[in-house]
């Protein structure tokens, strides 16, 4: 409230004992001085003061700060999956079946960051008189075709009907999605994002991409805090890559002061086009969960070692 702003030294310490000049001020309004940005490390405590014309007797109160951590997300690798059976009985009990499925965390596991929508193309009650794989499949796996370790996550379009046969695919074809958060019986979404207190500024991983007819996967990002999205990123141009690829994707954020809380993120196979269409290709043989696999499969996207970037 009183002084020459020019006057005023931020000075920082470690231990809140020896003190060094940080910088001085950028900017004053009134009686706010602007210091500007501050390089800080993660993890660490600061103790900060102001000090007027370098008078040991002009010194404000001291403020204490911790910086947050550099968190990451669960299961980043995805070398934590298990296999789940679903039994299968359709029209008929001679048919009846176990049809696998891969979740991504180890089995009873309390809180998984990974959820995935499988039973959306994986119905029990379908007539049998043909292959089993056209009328029940799942969207997503675990591939042995990684950019590191054993696995990588993996998620690809896939068409189910009563009314498929081995050679044709007629019914709605559904991106597979792997997300953060929970999936509900159906397949759909019980729950979105995971406890998660830092703010990241960018999202990385590895990619493989076989689309179908030109199409792009989608990325989402979503932050929250206090019950409100802080940012929010969507990417639809993910492109073919028949080799392992790099992506960042910048995270964006709309509030810059409240803390963060959670954090959302998903991936689908493919965008939807102006009629909401999916698209797919009859009796696809492609390697999932190490195995070949038979179905009537569109594109494919295999993701690996995600990193949270903080700049």
């Amino acid at each position: 409230t009183r002084g020459v702003a020019s006057l005023f030294k931020l000075q920082v310490s470690s231990d809140g004992r020896s003190w060094r000049d940080l910088k001085t001020f950028e900017s004053a309004n009134n009686s706010m001085l602007d210091f500007g940005t501050i390089p800080a490390t993660p993890a660490t405590k600061y103790y900060f003061r102001t000090i007027y014309n370098n008078n040991p007797n002009l010194m404000s109160e001291v403020v204490t700060v911790t910086t947050e951590s550099e968190q990451q997300v669960g299961n980043p690798g995805f070398e934590d999956y298990h296999t789940a059976i679903m039994h299968v009985s359709p029209l008929g009990w001679i048919y009846d079946y176990d049809r696998e499925w891969y979740l991504p965390y180890k089995q009873g596991e309390t809180d998984p960051w990974w959820a995935v929508n499988s039973k959306k193309t994986m119905p029990d009650g379908h007539t049998a008189w043909t292959s089993n794989f056209c009328k029940n499949f799942p969207c997503t796996a675990y591939s042995t075709v990684a950019y590191s370790g054993e696995k990588s996550a993996m998620v690809y379009s896939i068409n189910v009907s009563d009314g498929n046969t081995d050679g044709t695919a007629i019914g709605n074809t559904v991106p597979g999605e792997i997300w953060i958060g929970k999936a509900d019986d159906s397949g759909n979404h019980s729950a979105d994002g995971h406890a998660f207190a830092n703010r990241p500024s960018a999202l990385k991983f590895m990619y493989r991409y076989a689309d179908v007819n030109n199409e792009n996967f989608s990325v989402t990002i979503v932050m929250y805090g206090g019950g409100k999205e802080i940012a929010r990123t969507e990417v639809i141009d993910g492109a073919a890559a028949s080799e392992w690829k790099e992506r960042v994707v910048p995270i964006v954020y709309s509030d810059l002061m409240t803390k963060a809380d959670k954090i959302y993120i998903s991936f689908k196979s493919a965008v939807p086009d102006a009629s909401n269409k999916v698209q797919v290709r009859t009796a696809v043989s492609m390697e999932i969960a190490g195995q070949n696999r038979t179905a009537h499969i569109g594109s494919a996207l295999r993701i690996d070692d995600i990193q949270l970037i903080y700049e």
